[in-house]
């Protein structure tokens, strides 16, 4: 292989390795988000929303989220102990837990954008 070649060669791996690197952290930035209030977890990966029921309470639960192109919820009404998920095709950026109550409104814990 000529210097030349070789020379073509290292800066190609280098461009596929820079690209590769810059791909996995940019999975990691859409980030994790989590938010609590009695008897709900909500939290995010990437695009995806949870839902976790934490008491047996008989009440349902829900989580809120927010992303740059959009906004939504999913509710679990699935029971304790049971999580359930939804991809939401945005990058989510805030989530915020929520319980019903029954004839009252529904409690929510703050939009948290950290994990």
């Amino acid at each position: 292989m000529s210097r030349k070649m070789r020379g073509k060669s290292i800066a190609l791996a280098l461009a596929v390795a820079t690209a590769v690197s810059v791909g996995a952290s940019g999975a990691a930035f859409a980030g994790s988000h989590g938010a609590t209030t009695t008897g709900s977890k909500a939290y995010s990966y990437g695009t995806t929303i949870y839902n976790r029921d934490t008491v047996a309470d008989g009440d349902w639960t829900r989580s809120n989220w927010n992303a740059p192109t959009g906004s939504g919820g999913i509710s679990n009404q699935s029971g304790y102990n049971t999580t359930v998920s939804k991809g939401t095709g945005h990058d989510i950026t805030a989530v915020q837990a929520c319980r019903s109550r029954n004839a009252l409104p529904m409690v929510c814990s703050s939009w948290n954008s950290d994990y």
